[in-house]
């Protein structure tokens, strides 16, 4: 069981680059894409969310009836 969150970061970033190989494979001419994927970690007495993003999607959070903004996009200069 992974305790640290920094943990995350190679699992989320090697099925990231999975599927972004086997995408090249079908789609030669460098369409790009976006994904998302959130995580809920239960960690001591708390659920935690943890929110990995590829290209321009974005993810929002209402919270009472607001939107939080739970990711950065990522743009080429970035």
């Amino acid at each position: 069981m992974m305790k640290n969150p920094a943990d995350l970061v190679k699992p989320i970033t090697d099925v990231f680059e999975k599927i972004d190989k086997e995408l090249r494979l079908l789609d030669a001419d460098g369409c790009g894409s976006t994904a998302l994927c959130t995580i809920v970690r239960k960690e001591g007495a708390h659920n935690v969310l943890y929110v990995a993003n590829l290209g321009d999607t974005r993810a929002v959070l209402s919270k009472g009836g607001q939107a939080e903004r739970m990711s950065v996009d990522h743009k080429c200069d970035n």
